[in-house]
């Protein structure tokens, strides 16, 4: 994790004022920091005092199930602020939060600024309206579960994880995430690679047809697939 410069932190916060949700106050405690890819921004079960709002860049969330698998939650991207709930609740344990590409964002330490945050009306609003947008994401997860086939759905997935047309995830991770089968996913890969939607290479497979993934990832798109909440 890297601090950047006040001049940079300037800069964007010019080019985000208006999405960055935080009353006036505090702004002079304000950061801008990067993350480079695998960085962990949250470690599982351990306490932070730091909260984040993402400007570029994407995350995953993990968290350990209680027979000890650890499992992919969601992504998240530019937009997303990260810490709400640690921000809520003091001794709330944090669930994996890891920089799936570079991931740049302004941050604020809790402990500093919480009382300000939390007896700001606009700011609470502000949440109240994220978090409520959290939960019918979820939802909205779990409905697609249940009613779209795996092709719509993967191709959702890899639209929201690849990387400059570069997919590169864990099939096992993968599986879990849709709920299908890994023999069900492999069998998905090679018939897009049949229909030239992808390309496999020796680690990763490189996107061919960016339009037929949008396609069939359309019905379950409502906005671009990189804002995620």
């Amino acid at each position: 994790m890297q601090k950047l410069s006040p001049t940079l932190l300037q800069t964007y916060l010019a080019k985000h004022s208006e999405q960055l949700f935080i009353p006036k106050s505090c702004i002079p405690y304000l950061e801008l920091l990067q993350f480079e890819k695998n960085e962990w921004l949250f470690q599982e079960g351990k306490f932070t005092d730091r909260i984040y709002f993402v400007l570029e860049g994407k995350a995953k969330v993990y968290m350990t199930q209680q027979n000890g698998k650890i499992s992919l939650l969601h992504f998240i991207g530019p937009g997303a602020f990260v810490g709400d709930m640690e921000l809520l609740e003091q001794h709330y344990y944090s669930k994996g939060v890891q920089a799936s590409h570079p991931l740049l964002c302004f941050s604020l330490q809790t402990s500093r600024v919480r009382s300000l945050l939390l007896n700001d009306l606009t700011f609470l609003q502000n949440l109240c309206r994220y978090l409520g947008q959290k939960i019918t994401r979820d939802s909205s997860k779990f409905s697609q579960s249940i009613s779209f086939p795996l092709e719509n759905r993967l191709a959702e997935f890899i639209l929201i994880s690849e990387n400059d047309s570069v997919y590169k995830e864990k099939h096992t991770e993968v599986a879990a995430f849709l709920g299908v089968s890994y023999r069900h996913l492999l069998y998905m890969f090679a018939q897009f690679c049949e229909e030239g939607i992808l390309s496999k290479r020796k680690n990763d497979y490189i996107i061919l047809n960016h339009t037929r993934l949008k396609q069939l990832a359309t019905t379950i798109f409502s906005s671009d697939p990189h804002r995620l909440t």
